[in-house]
């Protein structure tokens, strides 16, 4: 028996956000130290070590920073001045190589992965295509966010973006209060996206879903993350399939 050949599709993908955009990674979590531990590999290869000390000092410096302005709007809104906790304090991830923490936001592969996953299973296609975790794939992994079309400038983090949540817990209801680091719209992010064995008009699909009804990382449910795609398909070498329209 010969060989199966298996069929790749590849896609030229740009998102522009049309409302803010959250950042949705605790500033206690584990996704944080990886971060910093590889912005002072990237940015001091042959003394990483020696400065990670003084990387993390920048950090936990920033998040004061932030911890003072949250507790400034809790005490305006709340009547009180307590401290917020870190876990309720979102970030976006960082590319590692960039000088200026307040630019270099970027999103991951699987934030891609997760929302065309989200789709496909509310569109009641993951028998069809199942395991479609292992079946897309982004290039580049890190994703940068660019506030102009052309993806030449890194778009710049603000903060808070306040939301108020309310939910059930083992003690009853409770709401608290989140802040987000967050970026304006429009926003841009530009990458491919490579399927394997994957139905062009499935991927079209997908992408027109999330557009519609769906979003990008934390309170999509309070409009926030909302955003409009253009796909186009090209050749792996990275030249435009002809026939192929742009949008979704």
């Amino acid at each position: 028996m010969g060989r199966r050949s298996y069929a790749e599709s590849c896609w030229e993908v740009l998102i522009e956000t049309t409302a803010p955009l959250l950042g949705s990674v605790p500033a206690v979590s584990g996704a944080i130290t990886y971060w910093l531990r590889a912005r002072a590999r990237q940015l001091y290869p042959s003394e990483w070590e020696e400065k990670l000390k003084e990387i993390v000092a920048e950090f936990r410096n920033h998040l004061e920073n932030y911890n003072k302005v949250a507790q400034l709007r809790l005490g305006k809104e709340e009547g009180e001045g307590e401290t917020p906790k870190a876990y309720n304090i979102l970030l976006f991830l960082r590319l590692p190589n960039i000088q200026d923490i307040k630019r270099g936001a970027c999103i991951e592969q699987y934030h891609i992965v997760g929302l065309l996953k989200d789709a496909l299973s509310l569109l009641g296609l993951s028998r069809k295509i199942p395991r479609l975790a292992d079946r897309i794939r982004t290039e580049p992994f890190d994703i940068p966010i660019y506030a102009d079309k052309e993806c030449k400038t890194l778009a710049e983090v603000k903060f808070p973006y306040i939301r108020y949540v309310r939910g059930m817990t083992m003690r009853g209801p409770r709401s608290t209060v989140i802040f987000h680091e967050f970026i304006e719209p429009p926003a841009y992010m530009k990458f491919r996206l490579y399927a394997y064995e994957i139905p062009d008009g499935v991927i079209r699909e997908l992408f027109d879903y999330a557009e519609k009804y769906l979003g990008l990382l934390a309170g999509r449910h309070h409009e926030c993350g909302k955003f409009k795609v253009t796909l186009k398909k090209v050749k792996a070498s990275g030249k435009e399939e002809k026939g192929e329209e742009e949008g979704v």
